[in-house]
């Protein structure tokens, strides 16, 4: 079976603690559309901070952002699919992160929100190349279609918080991830319970015309474990839990010693 498309995570698989993608990276990647290979994004991100990733690595493949909840043609900027989260359910969360005193966003599909800019969005914005708009979360909630919504604790989240988060809500997909340059901020995110990785992947198969078995994908959190795992070669990166690990097939060197260059280089060979 031969090797159709690959997709790669961002933070903490192609971008590391400086941010940047290392030319080594690119020069790999690159050598997959040379031998025609298609290449995508898959990521928690929101897609107005994914596109100038996946522009710099030449995504072709749908491209999926939001933690699933959207599917991008980047070559158009074409909406593929969209799963937007219920307005009672973002509600329910802006009322609990008030109760818990959580640091809490709102994003639709050009912008994310906070009711106040703290030091925890100027961590994020370090991602995302963009602060947040300072307005009332409840008034988002009503007047915009919400694609994801994020919570950031510095440390992990207790397994309270996130029984209340499924507890308060009824039809939510939560996923789990962290930053590469700070680790010990940990990101929850919300999604529509119809935006799962898994069904992402089954459409990227379908706009690809290729199997599961056709595909490689890169990715270091546990987020990124439903296309780990049901991909052919499926790669966790060396700086990924060990529970990614176990979930894919490969392990790659960690992002600081350019371990998607080093396995496709290899691959390759």
């Amino acid at each position: 079976m031969e090797l159709r498309a690959c997709y790669f995570d961002i933070d903490g698989t192609l971008l590391g603690k400086d941010h940047v993608i290392h030319p080594r990276v690119l020069q790999s990647i690159e050598r997959l559309h040379q031998v025609g290979v298609a290449v995508g994004i898959a990521t928690g991100r929101p897609w107005f901070a994914a596109k100038p990733i996946a522009d710099m690595i030449g995504a072709n493949a749908p491209c999926m952002s939001y933690s699933g909840a959207l599917l991008t043609d980047p070559t158009s900027d074409e909406i593929l699919s969209a799963h937007y989260l219920k307005q009672e359910d973002v509600e329910a969360v802006i009322t609990l992160a008030r109760e818990k005193g959580w640091h809490l966003e709102l994003y639709d599909n050009k912008h994310y929100y906070v009711e106040q800019v703290t030091e925890l969005a100027h961590i994020h914005a370090e991602y995302l190349h963009e602060l947040p708009r300072e307005h009332a979360l409840t008034a988002i909630a009503s007047s915009a279609n919400i694609l994801k919504v994020v919570m950031m604790f510095e440390g992990e989240p207790s397994e309270e918080d996130i029984s209340l988060l499924a507890t308060r809500t009824e039809r939510t997909e939560l996923a789990i991830a962290y930053g590469a340059a700070h680790p010990k901020i940990h990101f929850v995110n919300l999604t529509d319970t119809n935006a799962r990785r898994t069904e992402a992947l089954s459409a990227i198969c379908t706009r690809l015309g290729c199997t599961q078995a056709e595909i490689m994908a890169f990715g270091d959190g546990e987020a990124d474990i439903p296309f780990l795992a049901e991909v052919r070669w499926g790669v966790a990166m060396g700086n990924a839990k060990d529970i990614v690990k176990q979930a894919a097939s490969y392990t790659a060197a960690s992002v600081e010693d350019y371990g998607v260059a080093r396995f496709l280089e290899e691959f390759l060979s």
